[in-house]
């Protein structure tokens, strides 16, 4: 199914130039699309990940933090997670790390190879010991960082299965729109509009992963966690709106 192209703004909020675009992406404040009856949709279900925070520990209180081929990771001075924190990072695709002398590094996946870590155990349950593959990299977005060089953005971003859904791509959840949010930075009124600059290997389907920063449990009616609950969502051609929020991830 292609995006909807025939879309119609309210007014004209929009006349002043993409900066005005910018900042309403900015502060959640875009208008709505008007959605006709006959225009295609998406049934979507979703979850979310965070930018998870770990401590580091003692060389031999934990595991190490490995760069693509089994290298410590930094090489400088290289980083040490418990079992749980490790596996985390790995899950969330990237961490906040408080090392020991106070200082922070943010790291984000960079690639997979052997297992380093059984993940099973301290992710509880079987079918995450395959996180241990996971290699990660310097991040260079605050909140970690996508595919394609795209940063992640708290309640904007969304992992997608590009088959479905691609890298790019506008998404409108209407379910989202005036949604209040208590977020690390205050609370937001969604908008309803989201942005596909991640990728994950359990992202399937009509399944999105949403990406909301540091908050776990979150109010988004689309992170219903079961397949067995849908909402509806329109991918949208807007080439204006579609700059605007690609600077937000860049």
């Amino acid at each position: 199914m292609g995006p909807i192209e025939l879309w119609h703004w309210a007014g004209s909020a929009f006349s002043s130039g993409e900066h005005v675009i910018l900042a309403a992406a900015l502060a959640f404040q875009l208008p709505a699309p008007r959605i006709q009856a006959e225009d295609p949709g998406l049934q979507v279900w979703s979850t979310n990940y965070v930018l998870h925070t770990a401590h580091e520990v003692d060389e031999g209180d934990g595991h190490a933090v490995l760069a693509p081929g089994n290298q410590p990771f930094p090489a400088d001075d290289p980083v040490h997670l418990s079992a749980r924190d490790w596996c985390q990072a790995a899950l969330q695709g990237s961490a906040r790390v408080v090392r020991q002398d106070g200082s922070v590094l943010t790291i984000t996946y960079a690639t997979a190879e052997e297992t380093a870590v059984d993940c099973g155990p301290p992710l509880g349950h079987a079918r995450w010991r395959t996180q241990g593959r996971v290699r990660f990299g310097h991040s260079v977005g605050p909140w970690g960082d996508g595919v394609r060089g795209l940063h992640l953005v708290p309640y904007r971003t969304l992992a997608t299965d590009p088959t479905q859904i691609p890298t790019g791509s506008l998404v409108y959840v209407p379910s989202a729109r005036g949604v209040r949010l208590q977020t690390s930075e205050g609370e937001i009124v969604h908008d309803g509009w989201f942005f596909a600059a991640d990728v994950g290997g359990a992202i399937r389907g009509l399944h999105i992963d949403t990406f909301t920063g540091s908050e776990r449990r979150v109010g988004l009616p689309q992170v219903t966690n079961t397949a067995n609950e849908t909402v509806d969502a329109y991918v949208v051609r807007d080439e204006a709106l579609a700059r605007a929020l690609l600077r937000l991830h860049e």
